[in-house]
Order: C-alpha cells, then sequence, then structure tokens
C-alpha cells in the first residue's frame, strides 16, 4: 500500500482496489489524495541516485542513508513496487547502431510475473513484433510501473486518437522521437544531462482482434 504518512486521509484499500473511507463508505481517492507538497518535500531531501543505488543492496544500508524514516519509506515503497528490472546495455552488438555515444541504453530483464505470463501465452498464439513508443519523460515512471494504458477519449490524452482507441507504436523512430517531448514539442532539463528524452522499443504481440497496422510509419 502506499505509505500513508503521504495521504491526505486515511485509505483502506480492498482487493479490488477500491478504497474505504474510515465510514465505510467506498470511495475512489486515486491520486488526489497524495499529500503531493509532502512528496516533494522528502524527494527534494533525498540523496544522489549514486548514494542510493549504493544503499539499496541492504535494508540497514537503505536506511542508514536516509535523511528521515519518512523518507525511508518512501524509498523502500518506490524500490518494492516496482516490478521491473532494468540493465545498462554495455556489450556492443547489443546496442541499437546510428545513436550518439550520449545515448544511454537500457534493457528490460523482466516484469510482473503474471503481466510475463499472459503476454507469453499470447505471444505464442499470434506471434510478436517490435516497435518504437515516444511519451514525455514525466510519463515514464508511470509506464515503468504501470505499463502501457490506454487512456484515449479520456481527461488522461494526451496526444490525440487519430486511429481511434488505443496504444500507439510506431516502426520508425522518427514518429515516436516527436512524442519524447509531449504533443506540444517542450523539453525537460534534467540533472543527468542538458535534455533528456526517452524513446521506448516494445515487443506487442501482433492479435489481430486488438492491433491494427496503419500506413504512414
Amino acid at each position: 500500500p502506499f505509505p500513508p504518512q503521504f495521504l491526505l486521509n486515511r485509505e483502506v484499500r480492498a482487493r479490488s482496489g477500491v478504497v474505504d473511507d474510515p465510514s465505510g463508505k467506498a470511495i475512489n481517492a486515486g491520486a488526489d489524495n497524495k499529500d503531493m507538497q509532502a512528496i516533494r518535500s522528502i524527494v527534494c531531501r533525498l540523496p544522489p541516485i549514486s548514494a542510493l543505488k549504493d544503499a539499496a543492496t541492504s535494508e540497514s544500508r537503505l536506511r542508514e542513508a536516509m535523511p528521515s524514516q519518512d523518507a525511508y519509506r518512501f524509498v523502500q515503497f518506490v524500490l518494492g513496487s516496482c516490478p521491473l528490472g532494468l540493465e545498462q546495455v554495455r556489450v556492443d552488438e547489443h546496442r541499437l547502431p546510428l545513436l550518439p555515444p550520449s545515448c544511454l541504453q537500457l534493457a528490460a530483464l523482466h516484469g510482473a510475473p503474471a503481466a510475463e505470463h499472459a503476454f507469453r501465452s499470447r505471444a505464442a498464439r499470434h506471434g510478436t513484433g517490435f516497435a518504437f513508443h515516444g511519451s514525455p519523460l514525466s510519463k515514464w515512471y508511470s509506464i515503468m510501473r504501470n505499463g502501457l494504458r490506454v487512456f484515449s477519449d479520456t481527461g488522461l490524452m494526451t496526444s490525440g486518437a487519430v486511429h481511434g482507441s488505443g496504444v500507439y507504436l510506431a516502426k520508425a523512430s522518427s514518429t515516436s522521437v516527436h512524442y519524447c517531448n509531449g504533443f506540444s514539442g517542450s523539453a525537460y532539463r534534467c540533472s543527468v544531462g542538458e535534455y533528456l528524452q526517452v524513446l521506448g522499443i516494445l515487443e506487442y504481440v501482433d492479435d489481430p482482434e486488438v492491433c491494427r497496422h496503419t500506413s504512414g510509419g
């Protein structure tokens, strides 16, 4: 569960994900119940990434590296609730060609076991393909934790749905790169470089019932 000290109101979640308030009335608090001011305060006081990486090797070292108990609980939640395993691609023959040397290439080694099993079962029946996906930097934390979700025709849609509702991938990287900066074309300053863009290469199940191929990249 999300650390309760970063919630505005008490939540008790059922297995379905529905939130119950103390009176017993079912509600769906969602992101609106998170104390974002408290979360930002914690994040701003966290040690550098290099220090967090070293400390994450053991529970005791992680606890000692945190500026407070609340910070420890927050980082513990982030690390413990994200099933995605990433590894830097260092072997030359595994790296994508024609990219600047400054590009950091990462490979997803594993995801949530249930999602992996469902994907492989469908892949065995329909086959798979690979395509590019571009999203703004602010979206990738959610993508890595929750996977790509369909938000077409909702308030969370940011880039339109010209070919209908769904997750959009592209065969051409140049098509997806445009969406790395968001639909408005804005860029993002980052502490690890002048500007940071994230472009994903995703394996998809080529199931004709849910996968539609269009021309134009």
